[in-house]
């Protein structure tokens, strides 16, 4: 980054409007700004850095104070700042909040800070936040590291000499690009914590099985250790132990057997006493059945009466009530045919009447039949005439139609002769139209090329602005995460000033006056350190370089990421800009209006493209179209001599015709067929009502004597069956009178008392037979039981049930205590079992364990009493080296070759992280010590001649952060007039 113009408005002590051209400098290297205290020459450099990042350069000095005190209220506060980058130019524009007048009414209200960020393709960023981070992305730096690299501001010259390495180490990742490093360093921790975890778990599953197994051993290692011991003894154990319960099962086996025995005596008993029981049920359910028997032999006679009723008497007395009911039915029927016989007898009498008085009407239809046959022999001929004059007038048609034919064609060969010349015509233009398509195709190829690439750079801009969208995300998230470090970092290095203060104090405690001092070597103690009462302890020290440790992380990835996106946002820049160029456009701007362009030439190249396409379509058609129109031209000649043949042969046909219809007038007349048929029509219709009339009256009669005839016979038919009806009914009673009486029923009324339902007579009598069936079955069942029961007696089960409750309990006790000790000793063998498969996995845990974690301690600066140095910070400590190599140049030079910086070999302590610590090496005294020994000349020069050194070799780095200027706000009138000289005569 170089600066190239910087304005400022009302800024600091600047009232009003001051431009800088710093280009009109030229390419010099060095440049002072000097002036009066409190002239603006430091308020120069903070608005460089206020336009870049927001902030000042110094940080005693608050963003809010810019605003200046000497300004109008009317002017506005502002820093516009143009610079270089990679060969390109930049400009920002920045405000800080600040109070100014309303634009209406009275008093004041506060201006928002704001900034806008101009790139040289055009596109811009606005927003204070996002214009940070676009250009902390842009120069691959935040602002702390530009104040220390390449601005060093007053009351900051001192922090980069006296950064420790953590610091370092972070300004290096971004500068040289070590996060490859740093995540090899995390690799091998993430895989030292899953294989440490996996052999944790194993071990502690291992206890877990071994715990179960019933091991007294407490002490977890020496379980580990002798986990193969223990286990070999607990299968001893087991063996034991199974045994003493198989000897107990014995025992169990042996109370069994005697409880089946007293089971067995126990059960005669139960038998006996049962039966007897039995016995004196049977002959109460026996006794109580007697008592029933008189009244259910009446009831059994009751039953067999209405049995008779039902089955013999009721059969008799429905067929006689059904025959009685026949012969009613029939003798009505009888009473209606006669009537119905008398009134047929009325209807053929009228009918033979009507048939006499038609008798004349046959000789006239025998007359009317004969002139009908004369009539219908007459039309044929009316018919013959009729179908010739149709004729004629059909062939006359024909003759009309085949001259019309002749004409049509002759027309259409005089057209087709016309298109035959127009074909030939269009013929010659097809090449002329193929020649125009082909130059179309190659303009409509030239448009697709630059639509394509305009969408292609309209989406490498879409994508672009999506990637500067995650990429200000991603820097908020920065610039938050930054934060938070910033404040654990501030915490952790007070903590351990504290701490070593409180160390510096305890030293101190018996430092006498001559007595050489351990950190500086002095032997004169003015102002000896006091022990502090509040220095926190080494595990809180530790605690908070751990949570610094963490954030610092977090910072790290997050800036990763976003140098991440910010590559993919220049690659797809250069796309866009590469992209304009071939578009012969200035801006992204003219790309819409390109669009709109190219599609309207489009649009008009399409319509013309697909006119010509169909001309072309047409014309390609033509010679097919020409063939056919020769083939068509000598069809149509053919045509017309076939049609000219039949016209001759219909005239010739139609002349014969006319002279047979005159033949026919001749002989008939002019009458029509029409006519002929209407006159013998209608003597027919006569005849058919004549005929008609006759037959109604026939088929009357006739209707009438086949009814009369059926009535009859019917009337015969029921009278007869009427008669045998009335002696089946006769019958029928006296079958049911001799039944009543054989069936010792009294009378009908006897008989109606007995009659019940043959449901409930079954259901009855069902109940009736099993009474009978049960007081059977009960005295056989007694007799039985008094058979079995003969001699025995009740038994008293009393002592017998007590000795098996006894020996029932001291079996299930014994019982009990088999089941505890096998389910106790059937689960410690499975634990071990599971044991044994678990070791042989815990020693392999162990055997891929203890590699990884040498490995990742050493990479990660992790060893026990060796130097904290991590694979990152050894990278590093190379860059390091070469960075101390060119700023020793400078500082040998201002301080005539007596201090040397170099990195300390050996760490403050061996807890913290080394590699990248400093010291100067004093050949005055031969001795090195630390930095914050020097003076505060001596360490403005070596600060200096550092800052200059990794500006060097940032230079000279592929890939490096690119740092074109340098801005050294301090005091250099401080300096003795010899160091200020050597300051000035060094090369930068």
């Amino acid at each position: 980054m170089k600066p190239l113009e910087i304005t400022v408005s009302a800024f600091g002590p600047y009232a009003g409007n001051v431009q800088i051209p710093l280009s009109k400098l030229g390419e010099q290297g060095i440049f002072l700004i000097t002036g009066d205290t409190g002239a603006g020459k430091t308020t120069l450099f903070d608005a460089i850095c206020f336009a870049l990042f927001g902030e000042v350069s110094g940080s005693n000095r608050e963003v809010d104070s810019l605003r200046s005190d000497f300004a109008s209220p009317s002017t506005k506060t502002f820093v516009d700042l143009t610079f270089s980058h990679h060969g390109e130019t930049y400009r920002i524009l920045r405000n800080p909040a600040y109070l100014r007048p309303k634009k209406s009414g009275e008093g004041t209200t506060k201006e928002t800070a704001d900034a806008t960020l101009w790139y040289p393709d055009g596109s811009v960023v606005s927003g204070a936040e996002k214009v940070k981070k676009a250009a902390e992305t842009l120069l691959g730096i935040d602002a702390k590291q530009f104040k220390q690299i390449a601005m060093i501001a007053q009351g900051e010259f001192l922090k980069l000499l006296y950064a420790d390495s953590v610091e370092r180490g972070a300004i290096f990742r971004r500068v040289f690009h070590t996060d490859f490093y740093l995540a090899f360093q995390k690799k091998l921790k993430e895989l030292e914590k899953e294989n440490r975890t996996a052999f944790e778990d194993s071990g502690k599953r291992l206890l877990t099985y071994l715990s179960q197994c019933g091991i007294e051993e407490t002490d977890e290692n020496t379980l580990l250790q002798r986990a193969e011991q223990f286990l070999t003894e607990a299968e001893a154990e087991y063996e034991k132990a199974e045994n003493v319960w198989l000897q107990q099962e014995k025992e169990i086996a042996a109370k069994e057997e005697e409880r089946l025995k007293i089971a067995a005596q126990q059960a005669d008993g139960e038998n006996t006493n049962r039966l007897l029981d039995a016995l004196a049920e049977a002959k109460k359910q026996y006794q109580s059945l007697l008592e029933e028997e008189t009244a259910q032999l009446l009831k059994k006679e009751e039953l067999q009466k209405q049995r008779r009723a039902v089955d013999y008497v009721q059969p008799k007395a429905l067929d006689w009530k059904q025959k009685k009911d026949a012969a009613d039915r029939l003798e009505l029927q009888l009473k209606g045919l006669l009537d119905k016989e008398q009134k047929e007898k009325e209807v053929l009498q009228n009918s033979i009447e009507q048939e006499k008085a038609l008798e004349p009407l046959c000789g006239q239809l025998e007359f009317d039949r004969a002139e009908a046959a004369k009539k219908e022999d007459r039309l044929k001929d009316f018919e013959a005439k009729e179908q010739a004059e149709k004729e004629i007038r059909r062939q006359e048609a024909e003759i009309q139609e085949t001259a019309a034919q002749k004409e049509k064609l002759e027309t259409e060969k005089t057209t087709l002769e016309d298109h035959l010349e127009v074909l030939r015509q269009q013929e010659s233009l097809l090449p002329v139209v193929q020649q125009r398509l082909s130059a179309l195709e190659q303009e409509k190829n030239r448009l697709q090329e630059q639509k394509d690439l305009l969408q292609e750079t309209n989406d490498a801009l879409q994508d672009g602005l999506e990637i500067r969208k995650t990429l200000d995300e991603i820097q908020k998230k920065y610039q938050t995460a930054k934060e938070k470090w910033e404040q654990a970092k501030a915490v952790a290095d007070q903590a351990e000033r504290n701490y070593l203060d409180a160390q510096a104090g305890i030293l101190a405690e018996n430092l006498a006056e001559g007595m050489p001092c351990p950190v500086c070597g002095s032997v004169h103690h003015p102002a000896k350190a006091v022990r502090s009462t509040q220095a926190p302890t080494q595990a809180e020290w530790n605690r908070l370089r751990e949570v610094e440790k963490t954030e610092r992380e977090k910072t790290e990835t997050l800036s990763r990421k976003s140098g991440e996106r910010n590559i993919s946002l220049e690659h797809l820049r250069e796309k866009v800009r590469n992209g304009l160029k071939k578009l012969g456009l200035e801006n992204i701007s003219q790309m819409q209006e390109l669009e709109v362009s190219l599609q309207t030439e489009e649009n008009k190249l399409d319509t013309e493209l697909r006119e010509t396409k169909k001309q072309e379509k047409e014309l390609l058609k033509v010679p097919d179209e020409l063939e056919k129109a020769k083939a068509k031209q000598q069809s149509l000649q053919k045509s017309l001599d076939t049609t000219d043949t039949l016209l001759r042969q219909q005239e010739s046909a139609l002349s014969q015709k006319k002279g047979e219809f005159n033949q026919l007038v001749q002989r008939i007349g002019n009458g029509t067929l029409a006519e002929a048929q209407a006159e013998w029509k209608k003597l027919c219709d006569a005849i058919r009502k004549k005929e008609k009339a006759l037959q109604d009256v026939a088929d009357k009669k006739q209707q009438a004597e086949t009814a009369l005839a059926g009535t009859q016979a019917l009337l015969q038919q029921t009278g007869d069956n009427f008669k045998e009806s009335c002696e089946a009914k006769e019958q029928a009673k006296d079958a049911f009178l001799k039944t009543l009486e054989e069936q010792q029923f009294k009378d009908k009324a006897d008989f109606a008392n007995s009659l019940v339902s043959r449901e409930i007579l079954e259901q009855t009598e069902e109940k009736n037979r099993a009474y009978f069936v049960a007081l059977q079955t009960s005295k056989q069942n007694l007799e039985n039981k008094q058979t079995e029961a003969a001699g025995k007696i009740y038994q008293d089960l009393t002592e017998l049930e007590e000795e098996m409750k006894r020996l029932g309990v001291e079996k299930e006790e014994i019982q009990e205590k088999v089941q505890e000790q096998k389910a106790l000793w059937q689960t410690r063998k499975k634990a071990a079992e599971s044991a044994q498969k678990e070791l042989q996995a815990w020693k392999k845990a162990e055997k891929d364990y203890l590699p990884i974690v040498e490995l990742s301690k050493t990479a990660n600066g992790e060893l026990a009493q060796k130097d904290k140095i991590a694979f990152e910070q050894f990278v590093q400590g190379f860059y390091f080296d070469r960075i101390l190599a060119a700023a020793n140049l400078r500082f040998a030079e201002m301080t005539n070759g007596r201090y040397h910086l170099r990195r300390a070999e050996v760490a403050a302590n061996k807890r913290s992280q080394s590699g990248l610590e400093l010291e100067v090496m004093d050949y005055f005294t031969g001795k090195a010590r630390g930095v914050k020994s020097l003076s505060g000349g001596e360490a403005f020069k070596a600060s200096l001649s550092l800052a200059l050194g990794l500006s060097d070799l940032i230079q000279q780095t592929a890939g490096g952060v690119e740092i074109k200027a340098m801005f050294i706000d301090e005091g250099f009138g401080a300096l003795d007039e010899e160091s200020r000289e050597q300051a000035k005569s060094i090369r930068i």
